[in-house]
């Protein structure tokens, strides 16, 4: 439904999202981020959430916190 991609200082990420009524239904991650566990977190912590500023940003720091804030920032610049 909706993509944003960024470069950041720890690598560069592509997030791919199917929405349902304002919840994230799946995830497609991709990163060329020195963690390689990245995507794969984010595509197991972002299914479910809703997609509102508070909820996203637990997610993620319970996911990677310390990309949570970038990735968050990312999130809220979707045109949706």
């Amino acid at each position: 439904d909706c993509a944003c991609e960024a470069r950041f200082d720890w690598g560069e990420i592509r997030l791919e999202l199917a929405l349902e009524a304002g919840i994230i239904r799946r995830a497609v991650v991709f990163t060329d981020a020195m963690d390689w566990t990245l995507a794969e977190k984010l595509e197991h912590a972002l299914p479910g959430c809703r997609f509102e500023p508070v909820e996203m940003r637990t997610r993620l720091q319970g996911a990677c916190a310390e990309h949570s804030e970038d990735l968050c920032s990312l999130l809220l610049k979707l045109d949706l």
